[in-house]
Protein backbone atom coordinates (compact mmCIF):
# COMPACT_ATOMS: atom_id res chain seq x y z
CA UNK A 1 0.00 0.00 0.00
CA UNK A 2 2.87 2.37 0.62
CA UNK A 3 3.93 2.24 -3.02
CA UNK A 4 0.34 3.05 -4.04
CA UNK A 5 0.32 5.99 -1.63
CA UNK A 6 3.66 7.29 -2.87
CA UNK A 7 2.76 7.03 -6.56
CA UNK A 8 -0.89 8.03 -6.30
CA UNK A 9 -0.59 10.57 -3.48
CA UNK A 10 -3.65 9.03 -1.78
CA UNK A 11 -4.83 5.89 -0.02
CA UNK A 12 -5.97 3.00 -2.25
CA UNK A 13 -9.44 2.79 -0.66
CA UNK A 14 -12.19 5.25 0.32
CA UNK A 15 -11.37 7.69 -2.48
CA UNK A 16 -8.07 8.52 -0.85
CA UNK A 17 -9.02 9.21 2.77
CA UNK A 18 -10.41 7.07 5.57
CA UNK A 19 -13.85 8.29 6.68
CA UNK A 20 -13.92 9.85 10.13
CA UNK A 21 -16.74 7.45 11.10
CA UNK A 22 -14.83 4.30 10.05
CA UNK A 23 -14.02 1.79 12.76
CA UNK A 24 -11.48 -1.05 12.61
CA UNK A 25 -14.10 -3.52 11.33
CA UNK A 26 -14.95 -1.18 8.43
CA UNK A 27 -11.29 -0.81 7.52
CA UNK A 28 -10.62 -4.56 7.81
CA UNK A 29 -13.58 -5.62 5.66
CA UNK A 30 -13.08 -2.88 3.09
CA UNK A 31 -9.44 -3.91 2.73
CA UNK A 32 -10.52 -7.50 2.14
CA UNK A 33 -13.50 -6.86 -0.12
CA UNK A 34 -13.36 -3.52 -1.93
CA UNK A 35 -11.84 -3.21 -5.36
CA UNK A 36 -8.81 -0.98 -5.67
CA UNK A 37 -8.71 1.43 -8.59
CA UNK A 38 -5.27 1.50 -10.16
CA UNK A 39 -6.27 4.01 -12.82
CA UNK A 40 -5.33 6.80 -10.44
CA UNK A 41 -1.72 5.61 -10.43
CA UNK A 42 -1.67 5.10 -14.19
CA UNK A 43 -2.84 8.67 -14.73
CA UNK A 44 -0.29 10.13 -12.26
CA UNK A 45 2.67 7.85 -12.99
CA UNK A 46 2.47 5.12 -15.66
CA UNK A 47 0.76 1.91 -16.70
CA UNK A 48 3.84 -0.04 -15.57
CA UNK A 49 3.63 1.41 -12.07
CA UNK A 50 -0.07 0.59 -11.89
CA UNK A 51 0.64 -2.96 -13.07
CA UNK A 52 3.30 -3.50 -10.41
CA UNK A 53 1.04 -2.11 -7.66
CA UNK A 54 -1.81 -4.34 -8.79
CA UNK A 55 0.43 -7.39 -8.68
CA UNK A 56 1.78 -6.47 -5.24
CA UNK A 57 -1.69 -5.81 -3.81
CA UNK A 58 -3.26 -9.03 -5.12
CA UNK A 59 -5.27 -10.43 -2.21
CA UNK A 60 -4.64 -14.12 -2.96
CA UNK A 61 -1.11 -14.88 -1.72
CA UNK A 62 -0.79 -17.72 -4.23
CA UNK A 63 -1.34 -15.25 -7.09
CA UNK A 64 0.62 -12.33 -5.59
CA UNK A 65 4.13 -11.78 -6.97
CA UNK A 66 7.10 -12.36 -4.72
CA UNK A 67 9.70 -9.75 -3.82
CA UNK A 68 12.14 -11.40 -6.23
CA UNK A 69 9.58 -11.25 -9.05
CA UNK A 70 8.74 -7.64 -8.18
CA UNK A 71 12.41 -6.68 -8.35
CA UNK A 72 12.47 -7.95 -11.93
CA UNK A 73 9.32 -6.08 -13.02
CA UNK A 74 9.91 -4.11 -16.24
CA UNK A 75 8.80 -0.85 -14.60
CA UNK A 76 11.58 -1.10 -12.00
CA UNK A 77 14.16 -2.23 -14.53
CA UNK A 78 13.39 0.69 -16.83
CA UNK A 79 13.97 3.28 -14.11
Amino acid sequence: MLMYQLLGNCLPLWNGSIPFTANLDDIFYDTLLRDIDFGHIASRSSEGAADLCAKLLTRDPDKRITAAEASQHPWLLSA
